[in-house]
């Protein structure tokens, strides 16, 4: 999972790839999301800002190769204080696939 930054007060962009889509891989995704759009928010306006993430997983029926799931973040996504720590646990943990990082873009 990679998040890219424009800048301060510019949107984000954030991308995974998972072996496949499921129902828990679709609300990690989005649970990952969320966190990185509330942390973004702590730095800037949040009301102004979106976050946009894409899963990319593999098709396994035929019609094509890959599938694409997008998820956005405006405003607030208003997460409750155990919803935040939970995230922060799963996805910040020194090692954990979900703090790879987050690179400006140039």
């Amino acid at each position: 999972m990679r998040t890219f930054v424009a800048g301060p007060d510019r949107d984000q962009l954030g991308f995974a790839v998972c072996s496949a889509l499921t129902d828990l891989s679709r609300a990690a995704f989005s649970a990952w999301l969320r966190l990185r759009h509330h942390e973004r928010g702590e730095s800037a306006e949040r009301v102004r800002l979106t976050s946009v993430g894409v899963l990319l997983t593999p098709r396994t029926d035929g019609y094509r190769e890959w599938d694409t799931t997008v998820v956005a973040v405006n405003g607030g996504p208003e997460l409750t204080d155990e919803e935040l720590q939970t995230d922060r646990d799963l996805f910040n943990a020194p090692g954990s696939l979900g703090n790879a990082g987050t690179r400006p873009s140039s």
